[in-house]
């Protein structure tokens, strides 16, 4: 039977702020010292190698997480998770579900341990997967039809997802003010029978005195790339309708959104970013001052053009503004130093290597010779 390997490394923290853990007895500290005053994360899978500017090289995929949340009617996270879970046992793929303590639920489709090189590659592979689930299977010609409703799509293709950690004392945090406020309930792992027969209000309960259940991960063992081919899952293509600027400018993309975001993005490794159902924090800065700067877009039409991406969760929206009006009140701009601009891209692992043609003159030497400075182009 398939174990959750929760205690390999290294492996991301975050309170919410992130970093590598490289021991586990220290991510045991960190998680005592930070639970029940702080949010505890850890990321979902662990990163067998890790670079010397800390990014990972490589990823132990040993999960695919779905992220279920419903702010204001929780109990409909659930019934997405019991879709999950059913659709689970039918297939008989090794799974587990908990409740996050807040307002949501997470799915966890469990895999047998396989290790892959971190590129764009593996992103698709488990955003397929991921549509795969979304779909329950169903593929209607082009695409999974959607079956949930409570789904957070930013997790798709997202192989560095945080998540609580089972047994911790909820803490939720408050980005305006950057503190966060302990709550009564933990992050609990679920039975399939807690998830099928028990309703909302029963759960949060049991999470204030949460006590140890046993689970069962058992089922068909199946690696990334196994799954893929045993399922027959297919890889659809990155989608959408229209991006509306907000001042009377709307772009068609249907059928044709590799090109127009081409056009646009010139550069590759945005344009890279761009096609990616859920950039970093850093890519999307990178984007927005271009978008600011290059493009001449103002506040609003970055902020349409995050949410005609799915970038932005509708609870998410204040947050994603404030950000944005950050950006053009301090002013942000791009280095005219086409070396520094590229370094500070490829220091925050947004560099697509040799597919650039400024790779070999601005950042291939820099790597050999270990100079890693800081850009103009500063957060």
């Amino acid at each position: 039977m398939l174990n959750p390997h929760w205690d390999e490394m290294p492996r991301a923290f975050g309170n919410p702020g992130q970093f590598i853990v490289y021991d586990y007895g220290y991510l045991q500290q960190l998680i005592k010292e930070n639970n029940g005053i702080n949010p505890v994360y850890i990321s979902h899978n662990s990163y067998p190698h890790i670079d010397r500017l800390g990014e990972p090289l490589d990823v132990n995929v040993t999960k695919i997480i779905k992220d279920l949340d419903n702010e204001e009617k929780p109990e409909n996270a659930l019934l997405d998770l019991r879709k999950l879970v059913r659709h689970a046992i039918k297939n008989n793929i090794p799974h587990g579900g908990n409740f996050s303590g807040g307002k949501g639920y997470h799915f966890h489709h469990f895999l047998k341990p396989e290790t892959y090189d971190v590129s764009q590659d593996l992103e698709e592979a488990i955003r397929a997967v991921q549509l795969w689930w979304q779909g329950l299977g169903r593929w209607d010609g082009k695409h999974y039809a959607t079956e949930l409703r409570n789904d957070d799509e930013k997790v798709i293709g997202d192989w560095r997802r945080l998540i609580r950690v089972w047994g911790s004392q909820y803490a939720k945090f408050d980005q305006s003010t950057r503190t966060s406020t302990p709550k009564d309930t933990h992050c609990i792992p679920l039975t399939d029978e807690m998830i099928l027969e028990w309703n909302h209000e029963q759960i949060v309960e049991f999470s204030k005195k949460p006590r140890r259940v046993k689970m069962d991960y058992s089922g068909d063992e199946f690696t990334l790339k196994e799954f893929i081919k045993n399922f027959s899952v297919k890889r659809p293509e990155h989608k959408m309708a229209k991006m509306n600027f907000g001042d009377g400018r709307i772009i068609d993309f249907t059928d044709r959104e590799d090109e127009v975001i081409r056009k646009m993005f010139v550069e590759d490794c945005l344009y890279n970013q761009m096609m990616s159902d859920n950039p970093t924090h850093s890519a999307r800065f990178a984007i927005a001052v271009y978008c600011k700067e290059v493009l001449g877009m103002g506040q609003e039409q970055i902020f349409n053009l995050f949410k005609s991406r799915n970038w932005v969760d509708s609870h998410r929206e204040k947050v994603c503004i404030y950000q944005i009006k950050h950006i053009f009140k301090k002013g942000y701009t791009r280095s005219k130093d086409r070396r520094k601009m590229c370094q500070w891209l490829a220091r925050r692992d947004l560099c697509v290597g040799d597919r650039c043609r400024f790779y070999k003159k601005y950042v291939e030497p820099w790597i050999k010779d270990g100079d890693y400075w800081e850009s103009e182009m500063n957060e």
